[in-house]
């Protein structure tokens, strides 16, 4: 995520903090959801990175929930 820095967003950590989500799922989370159908990159260096990166799909299944008002 911008080496970093798009995770220091105080927007995002909020969002995240609302939705129970981490930071970097939340930020995967909303590309992934966009109509344009991205292909989403994550460039995890390490397991535990992209354990946290694969937490996306929970994280838009929370946005996607929130969007149609399920809970």
């Amino acid at each position: 995520m911008a080496n970093g820095r798009a995770l220091r967003s105080e927007h995002l950590q909020s969002g995240a903090a609302a939705l129970g989500v981490a930071p970097d799922a939340l930020a995967l989370a909303a590309a992934m959801a966009l109509p344009c159908a991205p292909m989403v990159l994550s460039g995890a260096a390490t397991e535990e990175h992209a354990r946290a990166n694969a937490r996306a799909g929970e994280a838009l299944g929370v946005l996607l929930r929130r969007g149609t008002g399920e809970h």
